[in-house]
């Protein structure tokens, strides 16, 4: 239905979705039910495109060059087990807008700023309850 103005597209647009939400909700389950194998496939297939790059040119860039945990002490090198780390706490407002935007692209596009460091999932989570790695007792 071509539509004079922006403005009525898009109040038929609202308008057909709430009355056809519930039947688009159901169909789209039953699409991902019936395809789960390769939208799994697919979406792990664009990871490893898109976001993989990102991550590791990150976490080389805060590690200097070698992908680690860089907790004291910490033999974590598998990048799939590596965080992004806000050295500091940050509010959750800019918190969401870096979220809401991918970290990896927000630390690059803003030129490597400084505040974060590249820890290991167990460190990351162990570094907000206290001040020692959880497998080796040392200082974070």
């Amino acid at each position: 239905m071509p539509y004079a103005s922006r403005r009525k597209r898009l109040t038929y647009a609202q308008r057909h979705y709430r009355l056809h939400r519930k039947s688009r909700i159901k169909e789209s389950i039953a699409y991902y039910r019936k395809h789960e194998e390769r939208i799994k496939k697919d979406r792990a297939e664009h990871w490893k495109k898109s976001r993989l790059p990102l991550k590791i040119t990150v976490v080389k860039h805060y590690c200097n060059g070698k992908i680690r945990c860089q907790c004291n002490g910490c033999p974590i090198r598998d990048i799939s087990l590596l965080t992004v780390d806000h050295i500091k706490p940050i509010g959750s407002l800019r918190r969401r807008s870096l979220y809401s935007q991918n970290l990896h692209r927000w630390i690059i596009s803003h030129n490597f700023p400084k505040g974060f460091q590249i820890l290991c999932g167990a460190c990351n989570l162990a570094k907000g309850a206290s001040s020692n790695c959880p497998r080796y007792g040392k200082k974070h």
